[in-house]
């Protein structure tokens, strides 16, 4: 590998010093985690609803499982670190 020393850094102070909520990459990882936990939670319905044959019920009836799941992580206090914000 090759280091070049003529390269210039153009990381600036205001770009490592910004807010949570003007911060993209914070703001992907809350709505990864959020999604991530609204899967789970939507397979976990599933599973409840139809026991052993979940991966079809929750093929078929994935919006709605998802939305639930969505409105359950939104209105529990339980969820609230999965909720973006």
């Amino acid at each position: 590998m090759h280091e070049d020393d003529q390269e210039l850094c153009t990381l600036r102070w205001d770009d490592v010093a910004r807010p949570p909520h003007r911060d993209p990459i914070g703001q992907w990882f809350r709505a990864e985690r959020h999604y991530q936990a609204c899967v789970l939670l939507a397979r976990q319905l599933a599973f409840a609803a139809a026991g052993p044959t979940h991966a079809r019920y929750l093929a078929r009836h994935r919006h709605r499982l998802m939305a639930e799941a969505a409105h359950i992580i939104s209105s529990r206090p339980g969820f609230a670190r999965y909720r973006p914000r």
